[in-house]
């Protein structure tokens, strides 16, 4: 969705200590038997898998299960197009209806499923998820104790994964930009794993749903909806599995914790919403999308700005954002850590990883909703031509969407007929073709309909309507009519739009 939701009860749910529980679905891999297949089947049930694969979903899913990366906008969920996809992902992907054809692919089977002499089947990270949450379990929930051991959770996936993707950091002994090695447990097997399967576990809860449920956002771990948890499906396979695990860590505990819990919400992108209307008691959904209130503001106040910010947005707005140097400047002029301001341009709009459809007006702003990308060609160019559109507009109104609608419309459709758009709308385009036509006696126009009004009088009436025309001189060799050459009246006057 984007923009202020319906009024309902709404819920955002995460899956509980999604990446440490996830990590216990890792068994002891047996890598002297790796194997290549092509064979979607041999990526379902509880295995660890890896392929490139072309697929297409039917129309009728929802939410889609393959992520397609791009350079520039992150993942996207489309209908059908080439995905680097994990066997929790395929496996989820053909239980929706999807057709599938694996282009390379390897099997990573575990080694109690290979050796006759070792049934043992206890996860590679057992003993440090334990450890955690007893750790965790000794101290006041919140309190700093239990924090340190919950990142310490966290981290070990996000060392798992350190290195495996271009970053640089600065090297502070030699004074340059290096790239950050891997850490002493990188594992790209076991750290696409984990992701692949709870990106699978949320896809499955949410495909799921009850036909009269809505989605307003998703994450790698989490969504918000107005389904209540006695009415989600948690017993597909993914999500069983994933139970399972968390009996392990927790016993008797559920796979999904709601964190908050609002009546209505502002949905402005991925990871940007706010709440509109709270639930007494209930903490309130918020989520900044990047967005660093004033000093002067409150943090009880952080919801009330971004929500004036959001619905009062500009075109071309910037914020003032106080940051913190960089270790690489400091290490250069000798400096010590200060903060400095900085204007940055406000970027609230919505990301267009689904495509927005049925436009309305709610609470004095626009509602969409949204459906999956048919194609990750038809995803881009939008997604590129919006943030062209953006520079100048906000979508904010009906009137706002026709303007993107119109805008998309020219561009898409006016640049295959080789004409130069600019920042012309459809009715400008027609003018200007209307007055090729009567220079050129086409379209059902004829000479006696050119010869019926002199070109200032053209020029006049198009001003009254609101299109900028003007008169000048024809250059020699333009088209007159039929197409012929103007070049025995060089002095004729034509219509410019």
């Amino acid at each position: 969705m984007m923009g202020v939701t319906p009024s309902d009860h709404w819920y955002d749910y995460d899956l509980a200590g999604a990446y440490t529980t996830g990590l216990l679905d890792i068994l002891i891999p047996d890598y002297g038997n790796i194997r290549l297949s092509k064979n979607p089947d041999d990526y379902c049930g509880h295995v660890m898998g890896f392929a490139f694969v072309t697929f297409q979903f039917p129309e009728s899913v929802p939410y889609p299960s393959l992520p397609v990366r791009t350079d520039q906008y992150g993942l996207f969920f489309p209908l059908s197009g080439e995905s680097w996809a994990t066997a929790p992902e395929i496996e989820l992907a053909l239980s929706l209806g999807a057709e599938m054809t694996i282009h390379n692919g390897i099997i990573v089977p575990w080694i109690c499923d290979t050796s006759p002499h070792n049934s043992e089947s206890t996860s590679v990270f057992l003993p440090f998820v334990q450890q955690v949450r007893e750790n965790r379990n000794r101290h006041i929930k919140g309190s700093l104790e239990e924090k340190f051991w919950k990142e310490i959770g966290n981290s070990l996936y996000g060392k798992l994964a350190q290195g495996l993707r271009a970053k640089t950091a600065f090297d502070t002994a030699r004074g340059l930009n290096r790239s950050l090695p891997p850490s002493s447990v990188t594992q790209p097997f076991f750290a696409a794993h984990v992701t692949g399967f709870i990106r699978a576990v949320v896809g499955e809860l949410m495909n799921a749903l009850p036909s009269d449920s809505s989605v307003v956002s998703v994450t790698t771990d989490g969504f918000l909806t107005n389904c209540p948890l006695n009415k989600i499906n948690m017993s597909g396979p993914l999500s069983s599995r994933f139970q399972s695990l968390c009996d392990i860590v927790d016993p008797g505990s559920s796979m999904l914790t709601c964190k908050h819990e609002v009546s209505q919400l502002i949905a402005m992108k991925t990871r940007g919403q706010l709440t509109y209307r709270a639930i007494q008691g209930k903490p309130v959904v918020h989520a900044r999308a990047g967005v660093k209130p004033p000093a002067d503001i409150p943090r009880s106040d952080y919801n009330d700005y971004m929500v004036d910010l959001y619905l009062n947005r500009l075109p071309g707005q910037t914020l003032s954002r106080s940051t913190l140097i960089s270790t690489r400047e400091m290490w250069l002029s000798e400096s010590d850590l200060v903060s400095r301001e900085q204007d940055i341009r406000l970027n609230l709009e919505f990301d267009f990883k689904r495509q927005p459809v049925q436009p309305a007006m709610n609470e004095g702003h626009l509602l969409m909703s949204s459906r999956p990308w048919d194609n990750m060609e038809e995803a881009l160019q939008q997604r590129s031509l919006f943030d062209d559109w953006r520079q100048t507009h906000t979508l904010k109104t009906l009137a706002d969407w026709d303007d993107w609608c119109d805008f998309l419309y020219c561009r898409t459709v006016f640049s295959d007929m080789k004409l130069k758009v600019g920042s012309k709308r459809s009715d400008d385009i027609l003018v200007r073709l209307f007055l090729r036509a009567l220079t050129q006696c086409q379209w059902g126009l004829m000479l006696k309909d050119k010869k019926s009004y002199s070109c200032k009088e053209v020029a006049e009436w198009l001003t009254s309507e609101g299109y900028s025309v003007t008169c000048q001189k024809a250059p020699a060799g333009s088209p007159g009519p039929e197409g012929r050459s103007n070049v025995s009246s060089p002095d004729e006057v034509q219509c410019i739009a």
